[in-house]
């Protein structure tokens, strides 16, 4: 099974689990917006806006975060599975020889760097994640700034 179908089959499984919880689904946002280099010069309503942004773009990012990590395990399970029916299916007797020949063989291989790929991606998804919190975290800073600002004033 490929990667990208493991992935298909988690994120329907995640949608049908939503659904039937009654939950509203993290969709991405349809616009983008570059983040601006100076907060303050930004007016409030724009201000608004970035942080509908960045919050809606980072639960979209968390929830493809969680169906990688679920199809990491997914891909891992197949692995070891196929490992395991190799493994028993060897006829050497010494185990030494038995694991070395099981874990070179094609289809195992082919099955650990799937489960490899999925976790790689899922390690980008979430430095991704890491980047748009900050910038949804930079955003909710200056909005308490300039309500304080206002309050004393």
């Amino acid at each position: 099974m490929s990667d990208s179908l493991i992935y298909t089959e988690v994120e329907e499984r995640a949608r049908e689990l939503a659904k039937g919880k009654k939950l509203p689904f993290p969709n991405k946002p349809t616009t983008d917006l570059a983040f601006p280099s100076d907060l303050s010069d930004i007016r409030g309503d724009a201000l608004s806006e970035h942080l509908a942004y960045w919050t809606g773009l980072a639960a979209y990012c968390r929830f493809q975060l969680a169906v990688f990590s679920s199809s990491a395990r997914r891909a891992q399970l197949e692995a070891d599975q196929e490992f395991d029916a190799r493994y028993a299916s060897d006829s050497h007797k010494h185990v030494t020889d038995k694991r070395h020949l099981t874990g070179a063989n094609r289809a195992v291989r082919s099955k650990q760097r799937q489960a490899m790929q999925i976790k790689n991606d899922a390690e980008i998804i979430g430095a991704l994640l890491d980047g748009y919190e900050k910038k949804y975290n930079a955003i909710s800073r200056e909005i308490s700034r300039r309500e304080k600002e206002r309050e004393m004033s």
